[in-house]
């Protein structure tokens, strides 16, 4: 794997977890006045766009069609998200507020699909790490930000470990079923 994919998994996860962390602080993102205010803002924003190669360059461990599609579109998503997030909330353009919406929804639901593909793929360690990522949304309140630098961290720091291949079912398994 490549040093640039880990670099760019490694600082995915710690955007997520960095804005999480200002997330505690209970920032004003969506009408924002102090610093904090928008370092929340520009931080939510480089989350969703550092999303995008992370998420492209994790479909590339896995040679199956359907995980590089549900990857692309999870990519354009979260550049939609950010993007309309930077507009809307940095820029106060709050009609821009429908496509941040459309976009974050797409990415999380396409993140939900990656963990069905990989899974398919016969890939359980990366569904597994992709239902991580899943989650941290869900938790992205309360510190799921860490979520993300954990399991994207772990990617960076040992991808081969994901790459292992689940073993195929023998015709024993497959007769009993």
């Amino acid at each position: 794997m490549s040093a640039a994919a880990r670099f760019i998994w490694l600082l995915t996860g710690a955007v997520w977890a960095a804005r999480s962390l200002v997330g505690f602080a209970d920032p004003a993102y969506w009408n924002p006045t102090t610093t904090l205010d928008w370092i929340a803002v520009w931080l939510f924003s480089a989350c969703w766009l550092t999303l995008a190669p992370a998420v492209i360059l994790l479909a590339r461990l896995v040679p199956a069609r359907p995980v590089r599609a549900v990857a692309v579109v999870v990519a354009i998503a979260a550049l939609l998200a950010g993007v309309a997030n930077g507009i809307e909330d940095g820029l106060g353009v709050k009609s821009w507020g429908t496509f941040y919406v459309l976009g974050s929804m797409t990415a999380w639901l396409g993140w939900l699909a990656l963990v069905v593909t990989f899974a398919r793929a016969r890939r359980s360690r990366l569904a597994w790490l992709a239902g991580g990522v899943v989650v941290s949304f869900l938790l992205f309140n309360v510190g799921g930000g860490f979520v993300t630098l954990l399991a994207l961290g772990g990617l960076a720091v040992k991808p081969r470990w994901f790459l292992v291949a689940d073993p195929e079912p023998s015709m024993v398994q497959v007769a009993r079923a």
